[in-house]
C-alpha cells in the first residue's frame, strides 16, 4: 500500500505544464528509453517463464536482452577488400556497357562467350576457385570491334540517311494528295493517322520538335485502309511503306552498330585493367575470404552467446562448437559438410581468445599460401542499459505484485516539469 502511495504521489508531481518543444523532445526520448527497457523485460519473460523478482538489479538482469556487439574487423582485410570490390564493380561495369551491344546480332556469338567469362571471374570472387579460360575477354572485344568496323556503319547510316530523306519527299506528299482526294470520312480518318505518323517521323529525323502530332501503329492503320481502297492501291501505299519502315530499321541498326562500337571501346579499357591485375586480384580475394569464414564463424559464437548467456570460455573446444553451423541442410534433407573448405582457408583453426566470456573475444588466423597475413575479428558487447537511463532525472523504478503475472515501469522524464513516464506489459501480455 505505501509503495501504491508513492507512485501516486510522484504520478500527480509529475502531471503539469510542460514546456516547449526541448521538453517535448525529452519526454519522447523518455517514453522511448522506457519501451526498449519494457521490451527486455518481455524477451526475459518469453526465456524464463516470469518477469524479474522486484528489487532485482535490471542492468544485470536484462544484460543479455539490452547487449549489442560491437564486430571489428583486423586491419590486413581492408585494402585486399577494395581491391575486390574493385574488381567486381569493373565486372558490372562492363556488363552495364556492354549491354549497348546486346541486340546487334553479328556479335551474339561473342557476346555470350564474353559473358561467360565473365560469370567465371564471379565464381572466382566468391568461392575462390581459379577460373582459367582459354579466350582473354579484351581479345573477344577486339574482335567484336573488328566485325562492328568491317560492317562500316558511318557509310551505312549516311546511305540510309540519304535513302529516308528522298523516301519522306515521296511519300509524304503521295499520302497528303489522297487525303486531300479522299470523300469519305472513316477513309480520311484512317489517311490522316498514317500522314501524321509520317510527319512524326519525318521531323525526328530532321531534329524538330513533333508538336502535338500523335503516333499510330500502322498495322493497324493498315488493315483499316485495306477495306476502304481498291487492291492495286492498297498495294502500292503498303509498298511504300514498307519500304519506308525497313530503310528506318536499317538506319536504327545503323545507330545501334555506331553505339556499339563507342560501348566496346569504353568496355576494352576496363576488361584490360581488369585482366592485367588478375594475379593481385587473386590474392586479395584470398584474404577476403578468409576474413568471411572467421566472421562467419564469430556469428556463430554470438548466437552461441544468445543461447547460453555466455561466448565459450577459452579452453573451450572451439571445432566442436563450430563445425555444426558450416553444414547445410538441403530441401531434400541431405546434409553438406562445408567445414573443410571453410578451415583450409587458414594455415590451422583459428585462435580464440577472451579474457571475459561475457563481454567479447578475438579470434585470428594466418591466412593459407599467404606468408605472414593474418585476419582477425574482435567482438565487444556493450550493454546499453548507461545509454537508456541517460534519458531519465530519475528512476526506471520497477514494481511487481506477481512476477509471474505482470510488473509496472516508472521513471521521470528531464524536462522542465519532471514528467513521469510509465510503462506495463502490453495487453497482450496480459491475456
Amino acid at each position: 500500500m505505501r509503495k501504491l502511495m508513492i507512485l501516486i504521489v510522484m504520478i500527480l508531481m509529475g502531471c503539469g505544464t510542460r514546456g516547449g518543444f526541448e521538453d517535448e523532445a525529452k519526454i519522447r526520448q523518455a517514453k522511448s528509453s522506457l519501451r526498449v527497457i519494457r521490451n527486455a523485460i518481455q524477451e526475459y519473460y518469453v526465456d524464463h517463464g516470469e518477469y524479474p523478482e522486484e528489487g532485482a538489479n535490471l542492468k544485470e538482469v536484462l544484460d543479455q536482452y539490452l547487449s549489442h556487439s560491437v564486430v571489428k574487423e583486423g586491419h590486413a582485410v581492408r585494402e585486399p577488400g577494395l581491391i575486390v570490390q574493385e574488381a567486381k564493380n569493373r565486372i558490372s561495369q562492363a556488363r552495364s556497357i556492354l549491354g549497348k551491344c546486346i541486340n546487334i546480332k553479328e556479335l551474339e556469338k561473342d557476346m555470350k562467350l564474353l559473358e561467360q567469362i565473365l560469370e567465371g571471374y564471379e565464381r572466382e570472387l566468391a568461392t575462390g576457385e581459379p577460373y582459367e579460360d582459354t579466350l582473354k575477354t579484351t581479345f573477344l572485344v577486339k574482335r567484336m570491334q573488328k566485325t562492328c568496323e568491317s560492317l562500316k556503319p558511318e557509310r551505312m547510316k549516311k546511305i540510309l540517311n540519304d535513302s529516308l530523306r528522298q523516301i519522306f519527299n515521296t511519300v509524304l506528299p503521295f499520302f497528303k494528295d489522297m487525303l486531300d482526294a479522299a470523300k469519305q470520312e472513316d477513309l480520311k480518318e484512317v489517311l490522316q493517322h498514317i500522314y501524321d505518323t509520317y510527319l512524326v517521323y519525318k521531323l525526328k529525323f530532321e531534329g524538330k520538335p513533333t508538336g502535338e502530332l500523335k503516333v499510330y501503329t500502322l498495322e493497324n492503320e493498315f488493315a483499316l485502309l485495306k477495306k476502304l481502297v481498291d487492291e492495286p492501291i492498297y498495294d502500292t501505299l503498303l509498298k511504300l511503306n514498307n519500304l519506308l519502315l525497313n530503310t528506318k530499321k536499317r538506319k536504327e541498326y545503323a545507330e545501334l552498330l555506331i553505339s556499339g562500337k563507342a560501348s566496346l571501346n569504353a568496355a576494352y579499357s576496363i576488361l584490360e585493367a581488369l585482366e592485367n591485375s588478375r594475379d593481385a586480384i587473386r590474392h586479395a580475394n584470398k584474404i577476403v575470404l578468409a576474413q568471411a569464414i572467421l566472421n562467419k564463424m564469430a556469428d556463430a559464437l554470438q548466437d552461441y552467446r544468445r543461447k547460453h548467456g555466455v561466448f565459450p570460455g577459452k579452453s573451450c573446444d572451439l571445432e566442436k562448437i563450430l563445425h555444426p553451423y558450416f553444414v547445410e541442410t538441403l530441401i531434400s534433407g541431405e546434409k553438406v559438410d562445408h567445414w573443410d573448405d571453410a578451415i583450409k582457408r587458414f594455415v590451422a583453426i583459428p585462435e580464440y581468445i577472451t579474457d571475459d566470456s561475457t563481454r567479447g573475444f578475438a579470434m585470428r588466423a594466418k591466412v593459407a599460401s599467404i606468408p605472414n597475413v593474418e585476419v582477425s575479428v574482435t567482438v565487444q558487447v556493450t550493454n546499453k542499459w548507461d545509454e537508456l537511463v541517460q534519458a531519465f532525472s530519475e528512476g526506471p523504478l520497477y514494481f511487481t505484485p506477481d512476477p509471474k503475472k505482470t510488473y509496472f515501469l516508472m521513471a521521470r522524464a528531464k524536462d522542465s516539469e519532471g514528467v513521469i513516464i510509465t510503462d506495463k506489459p502490453p495487453r497482450e501480455a496480459l491475456q
